[in-house]
């Protein structure tokens, strides 16, 4: 994988048939190290849209807190990208469950959304999730 993202003709953001680019792919599985690998790029597009949601959201909305640590450290990262429902990545990780997805995506200081599209709370996704944590 080095040895391709060395290559300037090599295309990072080149989506497979499912619409998924690599960072996506690696965000979904957890590959943490593929993740640094990708973002040491400059041209990676770290808000493609595949699979109906961004790689942040393919992260979150599978618990994947490394990746989700590592990718919200990057500047480029929209938190508050909706995906094709208009679900944000903090309401993916709610309706999920996942407690250090939803405390990562509450520390990042630029601003993020707590409704989605339809105006719906991270809460109704799950209150569940939510409730612990907003109330500890």
């Amino acid at each position: 994988m080095k040895l391709l993202l060395e290559r300037e003709y090599v295309d990072p953001n080149r989506p497979d048939e499912d619409n998924q680019t690599p960072l996506g792919c690696a965000a979904a599985k957890g590959h943490e190290g593929v993740i640094k690998l990708l973002l040491g790029r400059e041209d990676v597009n770290p808000n493609h849209l595949g699979m109906c949601r961004t790689p942040l959201g393919l992260a979150a909305v599978r618990g994947h807190e490394g990746v989700v640590k590592l990718l919200l450290g990057w500047e480029d990262v929209d938190p508050n990208c909706s995906d094709e429902d208009g679900q944000t990545r903090l309401g993916c990780a709610a309706a999920e469950g996942h407690e250090g997805v939803i405390r990562l995506l509450l520390g990042r200081s630029d601003g993020m959304l707590l409704g989605d599209m339809k105006g719906w709370s991270s809460y109704c996704w799950n209150g569940k999730a939510w409730a612990p944590i907003h109330t500890r």
